[in-house]
């Protein structure tokens, strides 16, 4: 930091002139761009924050590259009661506003409209960890119930990633490198192909060789090598938007390789060994066509089929291997009716769209060196699902747009269980121009996966599972201006219909899923963005309670406090300084396992650096220093990783963004 604030402050660069440059200023893009960029994943039309009926952030390429992100996750977490936290296979479970349970689901993942959370296991944090962030615009993150705009599986939160996409001939080559060995480099693309048709492409990779990150536990010690590659490729067709017909086509390709990252922890596979890895890739094709039946008003049909397969790999013993072997497709079709004049006051949309999903295969080996002692389809290998749904959604203002009704519905039809109801209900009033208060309720729903109905190698199925619900209240108090925004969020949320592995025949095994447990979740997040000339302070604080009313226990991985604190300085001649914090305060080790409470995780406290230099109309350079005082950090293990699981040592990276 002071090595980066003594060339800031050195005669040359004050003496050099201020260049205006064609790469936006990061730090009042951060402010202005994400205050201003319209919201398209809380409604079927394009919202603010100010009239938007969920809680929700943008978050854009400009704000995450500030803070050195260089994996998924790393873009989301710094939002108040956010946090993605170690599990099993492998991977990172996002978790919002608490229940830090050791399943990976309750979360949406939409990429440019399109669902990719998994049949299988309710999730996309196994197969889906890291879609390059090269390749993407924006993130937005909604917490809190999403399943009105999106059924299943929008339970707790959503994730919807925006990919490049722009309206003006472009090229971006981004490249950067880190001293313990990661990589990325990526191309966005934009280019006319006559005065009705674009396209848009976007290709990314990025990586890093093995870490060596030490590890111990009672049964022994171990490393963890977090050893990974992923690439993704973007290319969408686009004709002109604003003519009466308008087409849209797209070729999604998504491969994430990972190695030796945590693994089952305390609940399985052998102690000494705790690691898992991870191959899988996805390919989707995506094609809509719109049809403008007025200045205001169009009829949309929207497709999509995508296939993914994965291979998973883990310890069952000091000698034996455990091999998942899965692939599973889904295609969908929607058609969507929107009018933002249904009536003088009202703007009214609805959609109807039907879905098939199959599991293709999933079959598990168990092997050691010379033989392979099992290898079975498992019991929910071939597992279909077909869904019919419709839904609403309305928004109606009075008293000259001081009131603002937020409603709306949708209805599911599943061919396992039957149909699925969920409704959300909003009253927004505002205080003034930049200001409002908002109270919204919400239900939420998560059928069950495809292994919690046909069952696993060691825990029968249920045919008969009903979904889970969550039913949320939120009341909020907004302040936007130009550079200037506060948030306040009072949330309650009761958890009913929770699917849970049970024990039926008395004895220490559970034996089949069931609908057994009820949980309930409050708290306070608040948020602080602002810009005074030179500076920026952007900060969010969150405090959550969050436990289960069956075990009458908390869910205590999950971090009671968490802190995000960054702070921004643009010096002259186009140097950029920014300092990022993030702290986790009260949270244990792990969840309770065969009735021992984990120990108490010592706070977590990361600090990281940004210094950004743009030069002319083209280029950009940077440097991060990740984790700049070198703490010791460690996170809660969902799987009961004694003592948590250890986060990456100091390490600093450079990277370029060249326009042409």
């Amino acid at each position: 930091m002071f090595l980066c604030l003594a060339i800031c402050f050195s005669p040359s660069a004050v003496a050099t002139q201020h260049n205006q440059s064609n790469i936006d200023d990061f730090l009042k893009l951060s402010i202005e761009e994400l205050l201003n960029v319209p919201i398209t994943s809380t409604s079927l039309f394009n919202e603010t924050s100010l009239t938007a009926g969920s809680t929700v952030a943008v978050i854009t390429d400009q704000d995450w590259e500030k803070r050195g992100a260089r994996r998924l996750n790393d873009a989301i977490i710094n939002l108040p009661s956010v946090i993605a936290l170690p599990n099993f296979l492998a991977q990172d479970s996002v978790r919002i506003r608490g229940y830090a349970l050791s399943d990976a689901r309750g979360i949406a993942t939409i990429w440019d409209g399109v669902s990719i959370t998994s049949f299988n296991l309710g999730t996309s944090d196994v197969d889906r960890p890291n879609i390059q962030l090269n390749t993407l615009d924006s993130i937005e993150v909604t917490r809190g119930p999403g399943s009105a705009l999106y059924g299943s599986d929008a339970f707790h939160g959503v994730v919807a990633l925006k990919s490049f996409e722009s309206e003006k001939n472009a090229n971006i080559v981004k490249g950067r490198i880190a001293t313990n060995g990661f990589y990325a480099a990526g191309y966005n693309g934009s280019q006319s192909l006559g005065n009705d048709w674009r396209i848009n492409l976007s290709v990314s990779t990025s990586g890093q060789p093995d870490q060596d990150i030490a590890y111990s536990n009672t049964s022994g010690s171990g490393v963890m090598d977090f050893n990974y590659q992923s690439s993704t490729f973007v290319a969408k067709l686009n004709s002109d938007e604003n003519k009466t017909w308008s087409y849209k086509f797209g070729i999604y390709y998504d491969d994430n390789d990972t190695n030796d990252f945590h693994g089952q922890g305390g609940q399985g596979g052998d102690p000494d060994n705790d690691v898992a890895s991870v191959e899988a890739d996805m390919v989707m094709y995506k094609f809509d066509v719109n049809y403008n039946l007025s200045n205001h008003s169009s009829l949309s049909l929207e497709t999509y089929y995508w296939d993914q397969h994965h291979i998973f790999e883990r310890p069952a013993s000091p000698t034996n291997n455990i091999f998942l072997n899965g692939d599973e497709h889904r295609e969908a079709a929607q058609i969507i009716y929107r009018n933002e004049k249904f009536t003088k006051n009202t703007q009214l949309s609805a959609a109807f769209g039907m879905r098939h999903d199959k599991i293709d295969l999933q079959r598990r080996k168990v092997f050691n060196a010379t033989t392979t002692i099992v290898e079975a389809d498992l019991p929910f290998s071939g597992s279909t699902r077909k869904i019919n749904s419709f839904l609403i959604d309305g928004k109606t203002d009075f008293a000259e747009k001081k009131w603002i009704l937020r409603y709306g519905f949708r209805l599911d039809d599943y061919s396992d269980f039957g149909s699925q109801f969920t409704p959300r209900l909003g009253v927004i009033y505002s205080l003034d121009s930049s200001s409002v208060v908002k109270a919204l309720y919400g239900q939420s729903f998560r059928a069950a996966a495809a292994n919690e109905v046909g069952g696993t190698a060691f825990i029968t199925g249920n045919p008969n599972i009903q979904p889970e619900e969550l039913d949320t209240i939120e009341l909020i108090y907004l302040k936007q201006k130009k550079n200037f925004k506060f948030e306040a969020v009072l949330f309650s949320s009761e958890w009913k219909n929770g699917i849970a592995a049970v024990d039926t025949n008395n004895d220490t095994i559970d034996d089949t899923f069931a609908n057994v447990t009820r949980s309930n979740s409050y708290g306070l997040e608040l948020t602080l963005l602002n810009k005074i000339e030179k500076w920026l302070i952007e900060a969010s604080a969150s405090y959550v309670k969050s436990e289960s009313e069956t075990d009458n226990a908390d869910y205590m991985a999950f971090p009671g406090v968490i802190i995000n604190l960054g702070i921004g300085y643009d010096f002259i001649s186009g140097w950029k300084l920014y300092v990022n914090n993030r702290v986790h305060l009260d949270a244990k080790e792990g969840p309770v396992r065969n009735a021992i409470v984990p120990d108490d995780l010592e706070d977590y406290w990361r600090t990281d650096v940004n210094l950004t230099k743009s030069f002319k109309d083209k280029w950009q350079l940077y440097a991060n220093i990740r984790n700049v005082f070198d703490r010791k950090n460690y996170l809660p293990s969902l799987v009961n990783t004694e003592g948590g699981v250890p986060q990456e040592e100091i390490s600093m990276d450079i990277g370029f963004k060249f326009s042409f």
